[in-house]
């Protein structure tokens, strides 16, 4: 069902083009007049105070956008068809974002954010590895990772100077639960632990702070441990839940962490930036 609303969503970026750029094409007074027209044509790269002049660095964002989602979605549709394996795949979501990293490269690498290029177009290739995969295996399904993209390309297109990517920093978690039918309710999901004297000394400390549950054998190993995500966390520390009262959990934690960062950028982020987008005005 992915591939299916992947392809539907690409068919309709393709064909909103015309529209988006319609007004920089030919203005509605000259559609009658082909004298006008000309006109227009001709005072269209002259006259840049009227906002006639063509945006082709727009137009190539938006390309560029389109050609990283269908490289996705293709990349996505060969995983189902072969079952790639995961060291394969891994940094294919790389090779999907080289379409923004050109973009970015021949747009005079334009960002606000004060760091070397060559390290902002890697950080732009792993923030796509990270967001993509920790998708796929949270959802195992190439509908969410598209869904993914689409945010990811719109932060890296239009919000990469502002401070919301910073909030998509949790999205590094994976996320994973059990499902109990009999009882209707979420459980944690366990991991098999290989014995090994470091891993036993840090599962040991995350437990005395109740970040995770262990299960031990009758001499008192641990044989298993909750996987490290949000979801089980929660799970742990709140015990079974219906699915709905999870979600609801999940998503007022998401809103009340994106408010406290909101109120952390605009108090404590001045005296870092040196302003406040806020009172500035600044965009």
């Amino acid at each position: 069902m992915g591939v299916v609303a992947s392809i539907t969503y690409m068919i309709l970026i393709v064909l909103i083009i015309p529209f988006v750029f319609f007004k920089y094409l030919v203005s509605y007074s000259s559609l009658s007049n082909d004298d006008d027209m000309l006109l227009n044509y001709k005072n269209q790269y002259k006259d840049y105070e009227n906002k006639q002049l063509f945006p082709h660095n727009k137009l190539a964002e938006f390309l560029s956008a389109a050609l990283c989602l269908l490289s996705t979605i293709i990349l996505g549709f060969f995983d189902d068809l072969f079952d790639i394996r995961w060291r394969h795949k891994f940094f294919l979501p790389a090779v999907a974002s080289l379409p923004l990293l050109i973009v970015y490269y021949v747009d005079f690498s334009v960002t606000s954010i004060v760091v070397p290029g060559f390290l902002m177009r890697n950080g732009v290739g792993e923030f796509l590895v990270i967001v993509l995969n920790q998708l796929s295996q949270k959802a195992n399904g190439l509908l969410t990772m598209l869904t993914g993209l689409k945010f990811t390309t719109l932060a890296i297109d239009y919000k990469i100077e502002s401070t919301a990517p910073r909030l998509l920093d949790l999205g590094i978690f994976y996320y994973a639960y059990i499902f109990n039918a009999s009882e209707n309710v979420m459980h944690p999901s366990f991991a098999k632990f290989e014995g090994s004297r470091i891993g036993t000394a840090l599962l040991e400390f995350l437990a005395i702070f109740k970040l995770l549950e262990v299960r031990r054998n009758d001499k008192g190993k641990i044989e298993e441990f909750t996987n490290l995500t949000i979801i089980n966390l929660t799970l742990v520390w709140l015990g079974p839940l219906k699915e709905s009262t999870l979600c609801i959990i999940i998503l007022a934690f998401q809103f009340g962490l994106g408010i406290f960062m909101l109120l952390l950028r605009h108090t404590l982020g001045p005296w870092v930036f040196g302003y406040d987008n806020l009172s500035w005005g600044v965009k």
